[in-house]
């Protein structure tokens, strides 16, 4: 009977082995990672980092001299060990993913030429994202270097080292993004050093360790020589690496198509020559805030100071959320509001020439304020999309760029810019400072266009949900701040309460206003929203922890009547709601705030987006109001002083 041999098992390393194969694990884990690191442009503390990895080099070594099972057991250790450092060190760990990510993000974005940079919201020292960053680092290293280790020196493969660094350098060249000098010729060291071994250990185990040792300074004065006749600056790259960077190209731009087709979580959309966006508002999964730091929009303004950048309003409560009109709402308005021709994207010009008498609701606060003062200065924006919602245009208050001013973009009804296809930078116009008790009125040719729109929103502006929940809720409010409205129109001489049916249709049309009917509606409606806004934050607490309303709750009636905290969405909604109840026109409104500074140019975060209220003046238009507690003493409806600025084109 044949017997079959017993397979022997892989014979520990030796001394020699361990040597060579310890000093090679050691370039192995430090070039790859520096490599990376170096390449995403983020700074390592290296004294810290290259100690780090020489101890983690040692213990390995170590550990690779043990027999086969208690080796394993004991780099399971180091894993274990490395999970419990990650869990007490978890603040630094999410700095240095938070430093890490910025870095990987914005280095793609600078290769690839696309838009999308991010950066941290902490304000921190350098030193500490930089820290934070070579812990995180570290924290890699210890699970990287048990792989190598086995792939070093207990079981040597070439191939499989080659697996586990190489992804961290190709992937930077291949969008031609090339690593430190240094570390990437430390890398391809010890690549052809362990390749050279590997050959030898076909035939004598031993002798290849011997090779090892000898081929490191021959392998390093060969790569001298090479980086002195190819210094870094003639490096190009192979034709493999354009072909893949093509690749990335194409996927990128193939995925910038997808994300921006069909509806996703901010109702993402595009057609035609213009993105469509929902203009809807999810409230029932508007749970903790929770923010990247990612810049989203970068402003250029003459404006100073803090601005409000409208994206969209929505005028549809429905107990979880919030939604636009009907397209059918708005046939009665005339051509202007008729929907995007699907084929071509683009409103009929005879349609743009005869909507409402050519003028855009959106204008009518700006035309106003430059019909009383024509010698103000208007004041110029710029805003550049990186990252906010794809589906409008985010810009200040008081428009005057006028339908057929613009390029790039189109008003959507009365709700919204909407984007141009391709187009992520908008230049419009704003009128500064404009009020409706400063005494201004729209021109005569305008008013008309006013009184037509003005009966539309009285009509479909102050629709609240028949719930009777909800009505209690509402009147119970009423019931508790009125008293403060009075005293408050008491105190600014306000002897009669508003006509209301400034916004009713009659057999004698719709009537026109004077000045003092606008500055008397005007004064009324802000005193009503502020004595909303005082009464929501004495009875609620601001909280940006709010966990999302429980399935089956109405968001507005739970909010007032069980949790009393929210954030902006629930302030909004609440006083969007309790102004209809008390017979004002109002809208949700969701955009950003931004502080300009005196340079004009502010980068604005995703922690910045806001949600507000905009309430209608007979006579002059939408108007928005601050009802969040955080924002309480900012005013959304002026938008600072204005440095000169050249003639307006359109842009």
């Amino acid at each position: 009977m044949k017997q079959h041999s017993k397979r022997q098992p892989r014979p520990r390393p030796g001394w020699l082995e361990l040597l060579t194969g310890g000093f090679l694990l050691f370039l192995l884990l430090s070039s790859t990672l520096w490599s990376f690191s170096s390449a995403v442009g983020q700074s390592l503390e290296l004294t810290l980092f290259l100690t780090g990895c020489v101890l983690l080099s040692v213990l390995l070594t170590v550990l690779c001299a043990l027999p086969t099972r208690w080796m394993l057991v004991s780099m399971a250790a180091v894993l274990c060990i490395d999970g419990l450092v990650v869990w007490q060190m978890f603040t630094a760990m999410r700095l240095g993913e938070i430093t890490f990510r910025c870095s990987v993000v914005n280095t793609v974005c600078t290769s690839l030429e696309l838009d999308g940079f991010i950066e941290p919201i902490l304000q921190l020292a350098p030193s500490v994202w930089i820290r934070a960053a070579t812990i995180l680092a570290l924290a890699v290293a210890a699970v990287l270097v048990v792989l190598l280790a086995l792939a070093v020196i207990r079981f040597p493969s070439f191939s499989a080292t080659f697996l586990l660094t190489a992804p961290f350098v190709l992937a930077p060249l291949c969008i031609s993004v090339t690593p430190a000098w240094l570390p990437l010729m430390v890398l391809i060291l010890a690549w052809c050093v362990m390749g050279l071994g590997s050959l030898a250990r076909r035939w004598d185990r031993a002798g290849a360790a011997r090779l090892t040792l000898v081929s490191f300074p021959a392998v390093a004065l060969l790569l001298l020589l090479l980086n002195a006749a190819m210094p870094q600056s003639t490096y190009q790259r192979p034709q493999w690496a354009d072909d893949a960077l093509d690749s990335i190209n194409n996927w990128a731009t193939h995925l910038n198509i997808t994300l921006f087709d069909g509806k996703g979580p901010f109702g993402f959309g595009s057609g035609g020559s213009f993105t469509n966006a929902d203009g809807k508002v999810s409230l029932d999964d508007a749970g903790p805030l929770d923010f990247s730091g990612r810049t989203v929009l970068e402003v250029d303004t003459d404006l100073r100071g803090r601005i409000y950048l409208r994206g969209f309003s929505s005028a549809v409560y429905d107990s979880d959320g919030w939604g636009p009109l009907k397209e059918s709402d708005y046939q009665d308005l005339g051509p202007f509001y008729y929907p995007i021709d699907e084929v071509s994207g683009q409103f009929p010009l005879s349609d743009l020439e005869n909507a409402l008498d050519g003028y855009q609701p959106m204008n009518f606060p700006a035309l106003a304020d430059r019909n009383a003062f024509p010698s103000k200065q208007y004041a110029k924006v710029t805003v550049h999309n990186t990252g906010a919602d794809p589906g409008y245009v985010y810009v200040p208050y008081h428009i005057l760029s006028q339908p057929n001013e613009l390029g790039g973009t189109k008003f959507m009804y009365d709700s919204y810019l909407a984007r141009g296809e391709d187009v992520w930078t908008h230049t419009l116009y704003v009128q500064p400072g404009c009020s409706p008790d400063s005494g201004a009125a729209l021109p005569v040719e305008a008013r008309r266009a006013e009184a037509r729109y003005r009966a539309f929103v009285y009509e479909k502006y102050l629709t609240i949900p028949d719930s009777p929940q909800l009505w209690d809720a509402m009147v119970e409010a009423t019931d508790q701040f009125w008293p403060q409205v009075m005293e408050a129109c008491d105190s600014r001489e306000i002897t009669s309460t508003p006509d209301f049916s400034y916004g009713i249709t009659s057999e004698n049309g719709i009537p026109d206003l004077t000045k003092s009917d606008i500055n008397l509606i005007h004064l009324w409606t802000m005193e009503s929203a502020q004595a909303i806004a005082d009464y929501l934050a004495s009875i609620t607490q601001y909280d940006p922890n709010t966990p999302a309303t429980p399935e089956g709750e109405d968001f507005v009636t739970y909010f007032l009547t069980e949790s009393h905290r929210g954030y902006c969405m629930h302030y909004a909604s609440a006083a969007t709601l309790m102004l209809r109840a008390m017979g004002i026109p109002a809208r949700y409104v969701t955009g950003y705030v931004a502080d300009v500074p005196s340079s004009g140019h502010v980068n604005v975060p995703d922690s910045a987006a806001h949600a507000w209220v905009e309430v209608y003046i007979p006579g002059y238009g939408w108007e928005p109001v601050e009802v969040t507690p955080a924002y309480a003493g900012s005013n959304p409806g002026q938008s600072g002083t204005a440095t000169p600025t050249p003639t307006p084109t359109a842009t």
